[in-house]
């Protein structure tokens, strides 16, 4: 009885891992040993086998949800991308920015003074939508401001001086997109 019910609890982590993989959904926790044991570089080579980098992209949408896991995994791979990989990394932390706010802003202010690490707030800060749905834009940046001016960080004068930055970056692309007459916030489908 014992041995079915092991046997039973088996089978069910194999398959539910299984149905995991094959939908390819990774996990941040497999992901961030992974990285430690193989590198940025070989895990993000594994990653981007196929053309259109489908694990990645992957990747990339899980760190957008601003998941504290998966903005780790974010930062572990940096340091392995290439200028493709890069853009998807910023891309994704950048679109957890009114998710996790603080926690986006941490990875920013750990990374200042790198210049080889591209989590900046001139890279971070911005909309990185390209021909977005009508709206989609507008309502990230407007997310992305009150999200930023709610956001205690009044206990670290670095990470309020980056908010502060990272907030004006925002109204900027904002005055941008109003001042050439391509803001429509309220556009539908």
């Amino acid at each position: 009885m014992m041995r079915t019910i092991i046997c039973a609890l088996l089978l069910s982590c194999v398959f539910s891992y299984t149905n995991v993989v094959e939908a390819g959904i990774p996990d941040a926790a497999t992901l961030t040993k992974e990285i430690k044991a193989k590198g940025a570089k070989a895990v993000i080579a594994e990653l981007t086998t196929d053309d259109k980098m489908t694990q990645f992209e992957k990747v990339c949408d899980q760190i957008e949800k601003g998941k504290k896991d998966w903005l780790t995994v974010a930062k572990l791979l940096l340091p392995g991308s290439d200028a493709a990989t890069t853009e998807g990394l910023v891309y994704s932390v950048s679109r957890a920015l009114p998710k996790a706010t603080r926690q986006v802003l941490e990875l920013i202010a750990e990374t200042e003074n790198d210049p080889k690490w591209a989590f900046r707030v001139e890279n971070t800060c911005i909309s990185t939508f390209i021909e977005p749905e009508p709206g989609v834009a507008e309502r990230y940046l407007l997310e992305t401001r009150r999200a930023l001016e709610l956001v205690n960080t009044s206990d670290d004068p670095k990470l309020n001086s980056l908010r502060l930055n990272c907030l004006k970056s925002i109204k900027k692309d904002i005055g941008n997109l109003k001042k050439h007459g391509q803001w429509k916030p309220n556009r539908t489908h």
